[in-house]
C-alpha cells in the first residue's frame, strides 16, 4: 500500500510538472505573436497601437534588451523623447555593446534640450568604474562561476598528470582561474552595489523646474527638459532630490522623473 501511494504521488507529481511546462511554454509562444504583431503594427507605421501590444508584453513580467529597444523606437516615433531615451537606457543596460542600441539612443539624446557636461572622472574610483562598466553584473557574476570550475577542474587535471610539464600547465592555469575568478567576484560585487547606490532616472514632463529645497514655494534653482538623465539620492514626500553629470543638486517633484 505504502509503495502504490508512492507511484500515485509520483505520477500526480509528473503530470503536474508536465502541465505546469506546457502552460509555460503556451504563454511563452502566445507572447512571441504578440510580439510578432506588435512588430507588424510598428513596420505598417502604426506606432501607439504598436506601443500597446509592447507594454501589454511587459505587464506580463518579460523584459528583454530587444523589447525595450524596439519599445524606444516606437516611442520616438511618436515624438515622445523622454519615454523613448528611458526605454533605450533600458535596453543598454541588458545588451551594454549593442552597437544599435547605443547609436539610437546617441541619436534620441542629441534631440534633448539640456546641455549638461559631465565633471572629470580621475583617480581609482574612476578607474574601477571604467572596469566595472565592461561588463553587465550578470556577466560578472557568470564569469566568476565558469572561473570556479575551471579551478577544480585544473586542480583534478594537475592532480592526475604525471610529466612535470604538464603539472605546471595546469597549475599556472589554476592560478589564473583562481586571480580570474576572485577579480570577477570582486567586480560582480562592486558594480551591484554601484546600482544599488546610484539610481537613474529620466526627466518625463517637457519642462520642469528643480528647486533648491523640496517645497513648492521654495526657489527655483534651475530647469531641466524631458529626456535629460538625473541621478536619485533620496527621496522625501512626493520630492526627489537629484544631481547631474556637472554636480548640479537639487529637488524636483517625484512625478516629473521616472526611475530606470
Amino acid at each position: 500500500m505504502f509503495q502504490t501511494n508512492n507511484i500515485l504521488n509520483f505520477t500526480a507529481l509528473r503530470s503536474g510538472l508536465f502541465f505546469l511546462f506546457f502552460s509555460l511554454q503556451l504563454v511563452t509562444v502566445a507572447q512571441e505573436e504578440v510580439f510578432s504583431e506588435a512588430n507588424e503594427l510598428y513596420n505598417q507605421e502604426q506606432y501607439a497601437q504598436a506601443i500597446e501590444k509592447y507594454e501589454a508584453i511587459l505587464h506580463a513580467k518579460k523584459h528583454s534588451a530587444e523589447l525595450y529597444y524596439n519599445m524606444g523606437n516606437a516611442y520616438y516615433k511618436t515624438d515622445q523623447l523622454g519615454q523613448a531615451i528611458y526605454y533605450f537606457e533600458k535596453a543598454l543596460r541588458l545588451a551594454p555593446d549593442d552597437e544599435d542600441i547605443q547609436n539610437n539612443l546617441a541619436f534620441a539624446k542629441n534631440q534633448t534640450i539640456d546641455v549638461i557636461t559631465p565633471l572629470p572622472k580621475v583617480g581609482f574610483n574612476a578607474l574601477v568604474r571604467k572596469v566595472g562598466a565592461l561588463l553587465t553584473v550578470n556577466s560578472w557574476a557568470i564569469l566568476a562561476i565558469v572561473s570556479a570550475f575551471l579551478v577544480a577542474l585544473c586542480y583534478l587535471l594537475y592532480a592526475y598528470a604525471y610529466k612535470s610539464f604538464i603539472k605546471r600547465f595546469y597549475f599556472t592555469a589554476f592560478l589564473f582561474s583562481i586571480f580570474t575568478g576572485a577579480f570577477a567576484l570582486s567586480f560582480a560585487f562592486i558594480e551591484n552595489t554601484y546600482h544599488k547606490n546610484h539610481q537613474e532616472a529620466i526627466v518625463f514632463s517637457l519642462e520642469v523646474q528643480v528647486k533648491n529645497e523640496p517645497l513648492e514655494n521654495s526657489e527655483t534653482s534651475f530647469l531641466l527638459h524631458e529626456g535629460t538623465k538625473i541621478e536619485v539620492l533620496e527621496s522625501l514626500n512626493g520630492w526627489q532630490k537629484i544631481r547631474l553629470a556637472d554636480g548640479k543638486v537639487g529637488w524636483i517633484k517625484a512625478d516629473d522623473i521616472k526611475v530606470l
